[in-house]
């Protein structure tokens, strides 16, 4: 993503003054590159396909509930 973006610098950069008839939106390696990053950050986590399949072959340990804190004496 960061090669398209830097293929298309010149529109890119120009996007994002606000006398131009292009903005930032406009570009579409600037969406999928905001995309991507919310997928990174974000991802499918439960519903992705990998939980799926390491649920299904066994390869994932089972997640233990968290302890509860104690108390300082």
């Amino acid at each position: 993503m960061v090669v398209a973006l830097l293929t298309e610098r010149a529109q890119f950069f120009e996007s994002w003054k606000p006398t131009g008839e292009v903005g930032p939106m406009d570009i579409a390696s600037w969406v999928f590159l905001l995309l991507l990053t919310w997928l990174v950050l974000y991802g499918p986590g439960l519903v992705s396909l990998d939980h799926f399949l390491a649920r299904w072959l066994g390869l994932g340990g089972e997640e233990m509930p968290p302890t509860p804190a104690r108390k300082a004496a």
